[in-house]
């Protein structure tokens, strides 16, 4: 991993985000407390290659101002997000008198705004003539430990059928995701992606985090499930600064595996520590089928987001 500890410019210069500021960045990260999936190093490196995202420093303050671009995302297209370290920017009049309203004539939204910043911030922004949405589709899903482990009772009689059916495969065995086996997932990943529209999937994504754990440039962990020894399905996530949270970022196998994705589900919470409590599945993106499956899982909360726009 790279070690140099990079100075990052202050508002309105912006640089990059890259691997080389992992150092610089590290308190910043450990200081954003909402559990937002987006905001960490790492997810924010794996979806660069989709959001281009550059960063600045927010003059006399420990925060930061992140930009990006999205292509697929006609309402959004370009955005802001506001990245706040220990010292909050409640007293910063330099950032509300003149960086947060450049920032509004500049980009379109504010995304990935969290509720202690909602909460903090939705008064001010008012007479700013800001608007200040919830945004359902991005809300992160949050499933106790527990019953994605045992998956208990009737609720979940259907997914224990399912994972049931994948164990009668023979031969079945689940090792960690490392530089031995990511090959193995590159295959797993190129049987996925068949007759699939890649731009409108993760499958770039998912590319660049199996590159890092390859490359063993990156904090993300995950495991591989094989049967007879053929590589079957994958999983890629990541430890939460609460230490109690972690957080899956991409989940992938061959469909023709009876009860796979069940399977790889069940086997990720399985193999982590004790000390995780809960597991966090992200968001379902607006997609009507997406967040079907993610409610038979039964969460127990959400990690809300709110996008701001001018008037």
């Amino acid at each position: 991993m790279v070690s140099d500890n990079l100075q990052i410019p202050e508002f309105p210069q912006f640089v990059p985000l890259d691997k080389k500021y992992r150092k610089s960045l590290k308190d910043l990260f450990l200081s954003l407390k909402d559990g937002i999936s987006e905001l960490t190093f790492d997810s924010l490196i794996i979806h660069n290659g989709k959001f281009n995202h550059k960063i600045s420093k927010i003059p006399n303050s420990d925060s930061y101002i992140l930009i990006g671009t999205d292509e697929y995302d006609e309402k959004i297209k370009t955005f802001f997000s506001i990245l706040e370290g220990e010292k909050k920017l409640q007293n910063n009049k330099i950032f509300f008198e003149e960086i947060l309203p450049q920032c509004f004539s500049q980009y379109k939204f504010w995304k990935l705004m969290s509720q202690t910043q909602y909460e903090s911030y939705n008064e001010i922004l008012q007479t700013m003539n800001v608007i200040v949405e919830f945004d359902r589709d991005n809300s992160d899903y949050i499933y106790n430990r527990t019953d994605l482990q045992n998956l208990p009772g009737k609720d979940f009689h259907k997914k224990k059928n399912l994972v049931n059916a994948f164990l009668k495969n023979s031969n079945i065995s689940i090792k960690n995701l490392d530089t031995t086996n990511t090959k193995d997932a590159f295959r797993i990943l190129q049987i996925w992606s068949e007759n699939r529209n890649l731009k409108q999937t993760d499958y770039y994504q998912c590319i660049d985090a199996l590159n890092d754990i390859s490359q063993n440039n990156s904090i993300l962990s995950g495991i591989i499930v094989y049967v007879e020894e053929k590589p079957v399905a994958w999983s890629i996530g990541e430890f939460l600064p609460d230490e109690k949270t972690y957080l899956v970022h991409f989940e992938k196998g061959d469909s023709n595996y009876k009860g796979v994705y069940q399977f790889i589900n069940n086997a990720t919470v399985k193999n982590l520590p004790e000390t995780v409590l809960f597991i966090n599945r992200e968001q379902d993106l607006g997609d009507e089928g997406m967040r079907q499956a993610k409610l038979t899982y039964r969460p127990c909360g959400f990690i809300n987001k709110y996008l701001a726009f001018k008037k």
